[in-house]
């Protein structure tokens, strides 16, 4: 008697459901669930991987179960085991007939066994994420249920009602390449996990919806839906979703940093749908279990760290920390108003101007920062108190700090956190106490004269030197000057009592050096209007200098600019002086020699020394 084993061979890759079916039909059985009853066991039993039918199987075929282990696809509890590899109910395409048509024409052609019998269901065809033959290039066909619930699993009797059409099939099999996730499925089923992927350590299960989802938001955005989605589509949304997964925890966290930076540019919430669309949706669901968790945990974190979610929201459960402040939730709990911290943390650098344009909730900085710069908020001196303390008016308190004897609470807290701003000086700007205090102990440091009429206060010195009052301050509390004088009546700076001759020497500018405009006609010479015909036409370059006396900006020659400008350039009038002749003679002689003008300017012709040196030959 012929072993049923004899008929046909268990081949490598095929499930057991399958090898079970295709020995039924070579037996002449109507399908297998009447074999395997007729045998003893249930083929129902068999095809989930029941253990007692697995033994009743192995023991008709006289095989070992660790030989047809193998083959074993295991269900339970809605989690479809492949060769060990976990997949949702919903991934496992079992009840349809799923198949390459190219490969079951070949096995037919090639494959052991009697003929007829010879095409095998490969457990890799069950896998919903392997959409691809990567031998035939070809996307696998997936055929509707057949209506008998007998023939469920039963590859070789529901292949067999579709044996005609598999020639034209594999003629018009849509052409595809597998995805990158594909072939990560295809390496776990077949020799398991590496070791070497952070995904590794996931069921297949999750893998497969973390890629696909992960990859449509990639590439569609945060609002795409399912069906939106083709087929083919979902395939490169799978090897979208596996590259940017493959590189790990970092590379996830820096993708959902990403999302979150395209969010801060819009006016959505904050709740999970409106930060992560789809991926939010699936962790949320209750098919979700625990192996999610670990998605969950990281998404988390990365929310807590770039949201300014704390206690009282909710984010995959309740959230017990906070990270991260808005200017919003700031001003909320230290009572301040959010325009004013938002302007604080702009003009200090903190955040950058563009959050002026951003709302509030959408200007975020980390919680300790956000807590030491409210409570220094609540704690400044206004301008107008500082100036009091200080004995000054607005004036010369902006001159102050303007020169940088004092800075603003907002260019302190720059410095504190690193910053370097520019930053104008405002009325409703504000001074850390500690600073303001600092500067008067400075003062009341310094060695004293008696007062006498020759001494006057900080305003009348710097109007009679030509100086800045924030300078003559400097100067004064770096010990600069000998005759300090202080009167009682007055408060602060108020008090002090200057010698103008001294604060005149201390204050007085460096010559630059260079040539007014003045000195510039006469050198050449020309006139005004044709000195300004030069520096406009570009002949003449100009620089500005600080005026050492006037103390402003002057506009000037440097005395090479001139000196290359003589020694290139001689205007007609001027070389015709210098030779004793009249212009127009002068030029007549130049026309006769075909001497141009190398420019004019306001009426007066410049000639090149080079180009005139010929004529006095």
């Amino acid at each position: 008697m012929t072993r049923p084993a004899d008929i046909v061979p268990f081949n490598i890759g095929e499930t057991i459901a399958s090898y079970c079916s295709r020995i039924a039909a070579a037996c002449g059985y109507e399908n297998a669930k009447t074999f395997a009853t007729q045998h003893g066991f249930r083929f129902q039993g068999l095809a989930v991987g029941n253990e007692d039918d697995l033994e009743s199987f192995a023991s008709l075929l006289g095989a070992s179960r660790q030989l047809l282990y193998r083959g074993v696809v295991i269900t339970k509890d809605r989690i479809t085991s492949l060769s060990g590899v976990e997949f949702s109910y919903s991934m496992a395409h079992r009840r349809r007939l799923r198949f390459c048509p190219a490969c079951v024409l070949q096995d037919e052609r090639q494959a052991a066994g009697r003929r007829g019998h010879r095409a095998y269901g490969r457990i890799e065809w069950l896998a919903g994420p392997i959409r691809v033959c990567r031998e035939h290039g070809l996307m696998l066909v997936e055929l509707k249920p057949h209506p008998s619930p007998d023939l469920a699993h039963d590859f070789a009797s529901k292949l067999a009602f579709e044996q005609e059409i598999v020639p034209s099939l594999a003629e018009t099999a849509f052409r595809m390449k597998p995805d990158s996730l594909q072939g990560y499925v295809e390496g776990r089923i077949r020799s398991g996990p590496n070791g070497n992927s952070w995904l590794d350590a996931f069921p297949m299960y999750v893998v497969v919806r973390l890629c696909e989802t992960v990859g449509a938001v990639a590439r569609y955005g945060i609002r795409v839906r399912h069906s939106e989605v083709s087929y083919e589509g979902w395939s490169e949304c799978a090897g979208t979703g596996f590259d940017i997964l493959r590189g790990g925890e970092t590379e996830f966290k820096e993708f959902l940093v990403a999302l979150l930076e395209r969010f801060y540019e819009t006016a959505s919430d904050m709740g999970g749908p409106s930060l992560f669309g789809p991926i939010y949706r699936m962790l949320a669901e209750k098919s979700s279990g625990p192996s999610y968790e670990p998605i969950r945990e990281i998404m988390r974190d990365v929310v807590l760290n770039e949201i300014p979610v704390g206690p009282g929201n909710d984010f995959f459960g309740p959230v017990t920390e906070r990270r991260v402040h808005s200017v919003y939730t700031a001003s909320r709990e230290f009572r301040i108003q959010p325009a004013r911290l938002r302007s604080v943390l702009i003009r200090s650098g903190i955040v950058d101007e563009a959050a002026s344009d951003r709302t509030f909730n959408r200007v975020l900085v980390p919680v300790e920062t956000m807590e030491s710069i409210a409570e220094e908020i609540r704690s400044a001196l206004s301008f107008k108190d500082t100036a009091f303390r200080l004995g000054l008016d607005r004036s010369k308190l902006s001159s102050v700090i303007e020169c940088g004897v004092l800075r603003t609470f907002e260019a302190a807290t720059a410095a504190k956190h690193g910053s370097d701003v520019n930053l104008t000086v405002l009325a409703t700007a504000t001074f850390r106490e500690g600073d303001v205090d600092d500067l008067l102990r400075r003062l009341d440091t310094l060695p004293t004269v008696e007062p006498t009429s020759a001494l006057l206060p900080i305003g009348p010195t710097a109007r009679k030197t030509n100086s800045k009052n924030g300078d003559i301050i400097r100067i004064l509390l770096d010990g600069g000057l000998k005759q300090v004088a202080r009167v009682k009546h007055e408060v602060g700076f108020a008090s002090v009592r200057l010698d103008p001759r001294e604060v005149r020497e201390l204050t007085k500018g460096e010559d630059h050096g260079c040539y007014s405009f003045r000195e510039v006609e006469m050198a050449i010479p020309v006139s005004n209007p044709v000195l300004h015909a030069l520096i406009e036409g570009g002949h003449i370059a100009t620089v500005q200098r600080v005026n050492p006396y006037k103390r402003h900006l002057q506009t000037v020659v440097e005395p090479g600019e001139l000196e290359r400008f003589k020694r290139k350039y001689v205007s007609l009038n001027s070389l015709a002086g210098q030779q004793r002749m009249t212009a127009r003679s002068l030029e007549a002689r130049f026309s006769r020699r075909d001497i141009r003008p190398e420019f004019i300017a306001s009426g007066t012709k410049f000639y090149s020394w080079e180009a005139v040196a010929p004529a006095f030959d």
